[in-house]
């Protein structure tokens, strides 16, 4: 069966959107390409049916495509960079600084305690691994968190790599700019620590300092790659609300493959509503969605 809709349809965005949300088989056909490039599991229903289609439409407006079967057929080619496009449009960027707050007075005793255990094996460096960077604002609020704990740790380094898979994302990521209502999460004298803040013609901003972004890395990685490409071992692995996304198989492996990322000893944080993730029996829970390597 084929994805082509007819073709009397109408060109305008609200009758295009109607069509696509129609068209099953496109559909799982586009979902089977998001999973293999992603490891995103998006099954069929209404909402993601509705979802495709309102993520999608920009790109077949942009390329004047008419159906499923033209943006398949420029994905797989992908000669005009539609296969990024694509991913990147149905990677989900919902975040804010200190999310799930709970978690960071827990982050900073770890860190404390990393920083001991370093400094008695002569090591002067830590390393965290924010996995789900997006726009910034977790790494940026795992950075601050590290910086207050280590402060009475002058010998260590702090090194932290944020990846993510949407290099849109991580454009905005590495800048360090948001608006007013962007930091409001952030406690003031963190925002005075470690932001500054400019006027500009669209409202207030605020700009992570020099201090707080050098010890921050952006790269782009793909959770489902195998393996993964680090020559070091982490103190931190942060994960947090990206494995929902995909199926418990998919999850097994990506945590399998973060669990050998960490050091002995080292600790893995998921989101809240991910504590139900297959774990390598080497994991015990520690607190609440927070894991360490035995």
């Amino acid at each position: 069966m084929t994805s082509q809709l007819p073709k009397n349809s109408s060109n305008s965005p609200a009758d295009l959107y109607q069509e696509l949300a129609r068209d099953v088989s496109g559909f799982l056909r586009l979902a089977f390409t998001l999973k293999r490039m992603t490891g995103i599991n998006l099954p069929q229903n209404e909402k993601n049916l509705s979802l495709m289609a309102s993520r999608v439409i920009h790109i077949m407006r942009d390329h004047n495509f008419m159906n499923y079967e033209q943006l398949l057929g420029a994905i797989e080619k992908d000669k005009t960079g539609v296969a990024i496009q694509f991913v990147e449009c149905l990677t989900t960027n919902t975040t804010s600084f200190f999310r799930e707050e709970g978690h960071f007075p827990v982050l900073q005793k770890v860190l404390r305690e990393r920083a001991k255990i370093a400094e008695q094996a002569g090591r002067r460096e830590l390393r965290i691994w924010c996995a789900a960077a997006s726009t910034g604002q977790e790494p940026y609020t795992i950075a601050m968190t590290a910086m207050e704990a280590l402060n009475s740790f002058p010998s260590i380094t702090l090194r932290i790599l944020a990846t993510d898979i949407d290099k849109i994302a991580l454009t905005k990521a590495s800048r360090g700019i948001y608006t007013e209502d962007e930091v409001s999460r952030i406690p003031p004298q963190l925002k005075s620590s470690y932001f500054s803040e400019r006027s500009t013609n669209s409202g207030k901003k605020f700009v992570a300092k020099d201090h707080l972004k050098s010890v921050l890395t952006f790269a782009p990685l793909n959770l489902i790659e195998t393996p993964y490409p680090f020559k070091f071992e982490f103190d931190v692995v942060m994960c947090r609300n990206v494995l929902i996304y995909f199926d418990q198989d998919t999850v097994a492996g990506i945590v399998g493959r973060m669990d050998k990322a960490l050091f002995k000893g080292g600790y893995l944080f998921l989101g809240h509503a991910e504590t139900s993730a297959r774990r390598p029996a080497s994991m015990t829970t520690i607190s609440h969605a927070v894991f360490q390597k035995s």
